[in-house]
C-alpha cells in the first residue's frame, strides 16, 4: 500500500461504470475524506522505491571536490604562515635573506611590514566575495577536524532535503518526518549516521549544532 496511496481515486462515470453509488457520504464529503488520508499518509509513510537521481548526484560530486579543494587551500596557507614566521625570526636574528623562489620585481618584505590583522569573529560570512581570500588567508584558514565534519553534515542534511524535494516532485511532500531521517540518509549517502559520532543521541540535538 506504501507505493500505490498516493494514487488511489474514485471511480469516474468515464471510466465505464453505468452507476457510482455514495452509501455513507456524499460524494463531495467522500473525495475529501480521502484527500485527507492521503494527505495524512504522505506524512507518516516512506517511499521506499526512491533513489538518488543525477540532479542529487552531480551537487553531491561538486561538494566533495569544493571541500577537498578548500582543505589542500588550508594546509598551503598554514605551510605560508610558517614561512612567514620563519623569516620573521630570522630577521630579528640578524641573518634574514631573500627568498630564492622571490620572482624578479617583486617588492621585498621589511621588517615593519605586517600583515593587516583580520578578526574572523568579526565578519559578515554572508557578505563575503570570497571565502578563500577575506585578506589575511582563507576564512576556514583554522578549521579543525570538528569543523570540517559539521561543515560537511550541515552541507549533507540541506542537500539531502532539497534532493528528496526534487526527487519525489511531489507538492504535498516538500520535506519527511525526522523518524524516516535515518532510511533517507543512508538511501542518499549509501552510509548510515551515527548519532554517537557527535556525542548526541537524537537528530534534534545534531540540529543545534550546526544551526547558524
Amino acid at each position: 500500500m506504501a507505493k500505490a496511496f498516493a494514487n488511489f481515486t474514485f471511480p469516474e462515470e468515464s471510466e465505464g461504470f453505468d452507476e457510482i453509488r455514495f452509501v455513507w457520504e456524499k460524494a463531495e464529503r467522500s473525495r475529501a475524506l480521502l484527500r485527507e488520508w492521503v494527505l495524512e499518509q504522505k506524512k507518516t509513510q516512506r517511499v521506499e522505491d526512491l533513489e538518488p537521481s543525477s540532479w542529487f548526484k552531480d551537487r553531491l560530486a561538486v561538494w566533495q571536490k569544493t571541500l577537498l579543494d578548500w582543505k589542500k587551500r588550508q594546509n598551503d596557507s598554514r605551510g605560508g604562515a610558517r614561512k612567514s614566521r620563519e623569516k620573521s625570526a630570522s630577521r630579528r636574528t640578524g641573518s634574514y635573506h631573500v627568498d630564492e623562489d622571490m620572482e624578479e620585481g617583486e617588492e621585498k618584505e621589511t621588517a615593519g611590514d605586517k600583515a593587516a590583522e583580520i578578526d574572523e569573529d568579526d565578519l559578515d560570512v554572508f557578505g563575503l566575495a570570497d571565502v578563500n581570500d577575506i585578506g589575511n588567508g582563507p576564512l576556514y584558514a583554522n578549521f579543525t577536524y570538528e569543523d570540517w565534519t559539521l561543515l560537511n553534515l550541515r552541507y549533507e542534511l540541506h542537500l539531502l532535503v532539497h534532493g528528496f524535494r526534487h526527487d519525489l516532485d511531489d507538492p504535498d511532500r516538500q520535506s519527511f518526518a525526522k523518524m524516516h531521517f535515518l532510511f533517507y540518509y543512508n538511501r542518499y549517502f549509501h552510509k548510515t549516521f551515527n548519532f554517537k559520532i557527535f556525542g548526541v543521541d537524537s537528530l534534534e540535538k545534531v540540529v543545534v549544532m550546526i544551526k547558524e
